[in-house]
């Protein structure tokens, strides 16, 4: 079995605009390292606190996340495909 991550460094994470998925939906994560629109500073206030089988992790709030679907990608926003 591949390493999901084989080839990426911590550094990759630092690098703007960078996005990496991991698994497959409905159980996939997206790693996003700038949004547009927002701060680190601003979502961190916002974040909220998901539960992944037992392990705790931090995620863009619903609300900031909408409103970034809405306003850089409207057809995400308005649930159309």
């Amino acid at each position: 079995m591949a390493h999901p991550l084989k080839g990426i460094s911590p550094q990759d994470f630092t690098e703007p605009e960078t996005f990496y998925q991991m698994g497959v939906e409905p159980v996939r994560v997206d790693v996003l390292t700038s949004l547009p629109g927002l701060t680190f500073g601003e979502a961190w206030v916002r974040k909220e606190t998901v539960d992944f089988d037992g392990e705790r992790a931090f995620v863009v709030g619903r609300e900031d996340l909408l409103s970034i679907e809405e306003a850089h990608w409207p057809a995400a926003g308005s649930g159309a495909s």
